[in-house]
């Protein structure tokens, strides 16, 4: 079992995943998920 699989870690991995800083992503991922928070990074700031 590896070790960011255990219970504890889980959600560390989830969420550097989900915001594109798990150093274990591919190129594509990163850029993916990078872009995906900037956009909704700028839907919340252009009401404002």
């Amino acid at each position: 079992m590896d070790f960011w699989d255990q219970p504890y870690y889980r959600i560390t991995k989830r969420l550097s995943c989900f915001m594109g800083v798990w150093p274990y992503q591919t190129r594509k991922e990163l850029c993916l998920q990078r872009s995906l928070i900037f956009f909704l990074y700028i839907i919340q700031v252009i009401p404002e």
